[in-house]
């Protein structure tokens, strides 16, 4: 298998940070950004201001754990066709061959995690995973029912559910992509 080609979560935790730089240094700038009448800022006040900035930053938190859990996602259907189409001879495979036999092309992430929780017994780490998962279901179907996710919107921490997962997955089949 061959190192991703998509951006992992580190490298969208990265662009998160870069993206936090810029509204630190757009916070820094208040008095130029509302006396300018081509700003969406212009004639805020300086509390109207932090709380669209705040808003910004949510919203930010949001989108980046949205395509940290998506990338992960993408790690996980590489490695699902990868082992199907190089048969490989490992345990998973076993298993992945079931479900694309009973589901065809739209074997579902939940499935592919059953497949993974059975044959790893990493019970809580894919546990993590599925509630970040719900985030993202939420985020990405606009919102508009109740999250159950339990989880909050902070990159970080997906970072570190999504890291210590594929980290699992890697020491118990050694072939499994690193991202």
């Amino acid at each position: 298998m061959t190192d991703t080609a998509w951006p992992g979560p580190a490298e969208l935790l990265e662009h998160h940070e870069r993206m936090l730089e810029a509204l630190r240094v757009l916070a820094r700038q208040f008095a130029a950004v509302t006396a300018d009448p081509r700003s969406k800022f212009f004639g805020k006040l300086h509390d109207e201001f932090d709380e669209l900035l705040l808003q910004m930053r949510e919203e930010l938190d949001e989108q980046t754990v949205m395509m940290m859990v998506a990338s992960c996602e993408a790690t996980l259907r590489i490695d699902f066709d990868g082992r199907l189409r190089d048969k490989t001879k490992d345990r998973v495979r076993r298993r992945f061959k079931e479900l694309r036999s009973q589901y065809e092309e739209r074997v579902q992430l939940d499935q592919i995690l059953d497949a993974w929780r059975e044959e790893t017994g990493e019970v809580e780490r894919i546990g993590r995973l599925r509630q970040l998962v719900k985030r993202r279901h939420w985020l990405a179907h606009g919102r508009y029912w109740r999250d159950k996710s339990g989880v909050s919107p902070d990159p970080r921490l997906a970072g570190l559910v999504i890291d210590d997962l594929l980290q699992a997955l890697q020491r118990c089949l050694p072939d499994f992509p690193r991202t």
